[in-house]
């Protein structure tokens, strides 16, 4: 990874970080100025100014800091997650 690829990824996570610590909503976020994409994503981002550019590069990092992480794990906890709060919300409306 090049200084200015980690520059940018590095000042992009803070921002993210910030809005998120002053409770911003970033779900619907349009950044002005995009950090580098890494290049085996770049096929992934349609738009590097939305949320997904973000979760892409942290997940970039995870995978440099630790190979063996498992985001299988990550992922079947946020859908359960996600189906819970799906299911009491189609109860909340009948």
């Amino acid at each position: 990874m090049k200084i200015d690829e980690f520059e940018s990824y590095t000042k992009h996570i803070n921002l993210i970080r910030n809005l998120c610590a002053h409770n911003m909503p970033i779900i619907d976020i349009n950044i002005k100025t995009p950090p580098k994409i890494p290049s085996e994503v770049k096929y992934l981002v349609n738009n590097p100014r939305k949320l997904i550019t973000s979760i892409l590069i942290i997940i970039h990092f995870v995978k440099i800091i630790n190979p063996n992480y498992s985001f299988l794990e990550l992922y079947n906890v946020i859908i359960k997650k996600v189906n819970k709060k799906m299911t009491t919300l189609q109860k909340n409306m009948e």
